[in-house]
């Protein structure tokens, strides 16, 4: 009695690429050889620095990554086309690498939600990858405060009270961030929200965790009400308390204003929270 072929599978995989599964048919006492194209994976690796479909650039904080920069004019303008959004400027002039202003917490969402979509449809995020705004506390980590005390931003909120996103020193040394005129410190160049990148970054490879925008964070500022939490400082900002790294600017979450933006993370499911 001669056996019948049987049918066979397997799934490959290479460091930096998609897996794939194969198939074929194996006849008795016969080996197959099966032909796999493994495709480059183009969505983000752990540890490893990635860029996305607008060019914004994301570094890695622990297991997550977070933009470089501030969420820019010309993100938010390819968000508005392809929502038919329309899209408010502030009442001053600003280039496209200039970070949005006048954008509330619900719209930094819907715009993370967006890009999300937009992007898994394009095979560039795995499914269980996502865009959101940074927690207070991640928010933290990627500023250089990770040992914070306290279960909510209020309980956090001004406790580290000796650094600020330049240092240990007052007023910020020359070319630091774009702040508020501050009495003893030189000018910035800025009369306004300079280009995102326009001043050296932090250890981790982050611009303007001080300065240029407050950032919005995804937490409410304690337990049961509507106020949120902006971080960072603005260019209007010249108050050595509110550039603390620790402290954190409380306003109504659908509050839009031209000191107001904010930066993405981006996480897998099983960081987020």
């Amino acid at each position: 009695m001669r056996s019948s072929p049987e049918r066979c599978a397997t799934l490959c995989k290479s460091p930096g690429s998609n897996q794939t599964e194969v198939s074929g048919t194996v006849r008795p006492n016969e080996q197959t050889f099966l032909a796999a194209r493994l495709d480059k994976r183009l969505s983000p690796a752990p540890g490893k620095v990635w860029q996305n479909s607008l060019g914004m650039r994301f570094v890695p904080v622990a297991n997550w990554h977070i933009s470089e920069w501030e969420t820019r004019v010309q993100d938010w303008m390819a968000f508005c086309r392809a929502t038919n959004r329309a899209f408010a400027p502030p009442d001053f002039p600003q280039t496209e690498n200039d970070p949005v202003v006048k954008v509330d917490w619900e719209d930094a969402n819907a715009f993370c939600q967006w890009l999300t979509e937009k992007e898994r449809r394009e095979n560039l995020l795995d499914e269980n990858q996502s865009y959101r705004l940074p927690t207070d506390q991640e928010w933290s980590e990627a500023a250089g405060l990770p040992n914070e005390e306290g279960t909510t931003p209020e309980e956090r909120d001004g406790k580290t009270r000796d650094q600020f996103p330049w240092g240990k020193t007052w007023p910020p040394p020359r070319g630091t961030g774009n702040y508020g005129v501050i009495e003893g410190s030189s000018s910035d160049g800025f009369a306004i929200t300079a280009p995102v990148g326009s001043f050296a970054a932090n250890s981790l490879g982050i611009y303007d965790l001080g300065g240029n925008v407050w950032e919005w964070c995804s937490d409410l500022y304690k337990p049961g009400s509507r106020w949120g939490v902006l971080r960072g400082g603005s260019w209007g900002t010249k108050s050595r308390g509110e550039l603390l790294t620790s402290y954190r600017n409380v306003v109504d979450r659908g509050e839009r204003d031209v000191i107001y933006g904010f930066r993405c993370v981006l996480v897998a499911e099983a960081e987020s929270p």
